[in-house]
């Protein structure tokens, strides 16, 4: 399969699954954004990664919000399938992107060094 047909692919799947969960609010324990879509060679399976931006950051509680979404995963197939011509609907699987903790993560760090440099360069009084 070409990569040209498989980036599209990975392309709309992203915007159809994406603008579903978004009419799914109320659902979800936070805000749901669909980080990108890696599609296999013959367009069988897709892994779907989200972020779910929570205020609490319950590890729980994102786990059942990754269920959910496994657990709709069948009508999103179907809406995929009604917006995608394709001989075959991909097999969705939700999956929950760990970047954004990296991201959080590293800026943490990098904050705490700034502040450490800050107050080491202040002249002696």
């Amino acid at each position: 399969m070409s990569s040209r047909r498989v980036e599209k692919v990975q392309k709309e799947l992203r915007s159809i699954v994406a603008s579903y969960l978004l009419n799914m609010t109320g659902y979800f324990s936070g805000m749901v954004s669909v980080t990108y879509v890696i599609v296999t060679g013959d367009l069988r399976s897709a892994k779907i990664f989200v972020t779910i931006l929570q205020e609490n950051e319950d590890k729980k509680l994102l786990e059942e919000d990754i269920e959910i979404m496994q657990e709709e995963a069948k009508q999103i197939q179907k809406e995929v399938g009604h917006q995608l011509p394709m001989k075959f609907c991909p097999k969705l699987t939700f999956i929950l992107d760990p970047s954004l903790d990296r991201i959080l993560k590293i800026d943490g760090i990098l904050h705490e060094i700034s502040q450490n440099n800050a107050t080491e360069k202040k002249p002696a009084e």
